[in-house]
């Protein structure tokens, strides 16, 4: 993965520095920690992937988006009031039980984000509950077979630049404190 990366990442300082109008000693640190970012990403996603039997299948599935997709997901209120959910989830992993599927969804975010079941009970925070209604009432429709909801996450992709005097007082690629925002954050049965 690193030479891959190495090498999709050398142009970014040139490309930063000329559209975000910055010096070049300061786009070159941003490309650095976003090629480390995207490393350790992928690393940390293939030791999710490597300790369990769901793999990821399926990137950007649409959901009543376009005529090709599942179709909206369409709820009706105690009160006979219909509501159709329109969107668009980022990863779906899945393992095949024989007559049925169980998965979860991925839900990248550039920063770190954490559920809140305070959100979730007043109805401010329902992405992930909406993401794991479609995997239970589109599932067939999307991947083939009646689906089971496993759980729903996000994972931060970005690693937060944390506040330091000067760069030698921040954390080491290899402290294990450096890492603790990234922890995916979500929803599992």
């Amino acid at each position: 993965l690193r030479p891959l990366l190495e090498v999709g990442a050398r142009h970014i300082p040139d490309q930063l520095r000329d559209a975000l109008r910055i010096d070049a000693p300061r786009a070159q640190f941003i490309s650095e920690n976003m090629r480390r970012s995207l490393y350790e990403l992928l690393v940390q996603q293939r030791a999710m992937v490597a300790a369990g039997d769901l793999r990821p299948r399926r990137l950007e599935m649409s959901f009543g988006l376009r005529d090709d997709d599942a179709g909206a997901l369409v709820i009706t209120s105690p009160a006979g009031n219909v509501v159709e959910l329109r969107g668009q989830i980022d990863r779906i992993d899945y393992h095949d039980a024989g007559d049925h599927l169980v998965a979860s969804v991925i839900d990248y975010k550039l920063s770190p984000r954490r559920t809140d079941p305070r959100a979730i009970r007043l109805g401010t925070g329902i992405q992930l509950l909406v993401y794991l209604l479609v995997i239970r009432d589109k599932g067939q429709a999307m991947l083939g077979k009646p689906t089971r909801p496993a759980g729903a996450m996000y994972v931060g992709v970005r690693m937060p630049l944390p506040k330091v005097e000067h760069p030698d007082d921040g954390h080491a690629p290899d402290d294990i404190e450096r890492y603790k925002d990234r922890k995916p954050s979500g929803l599992y049965d």
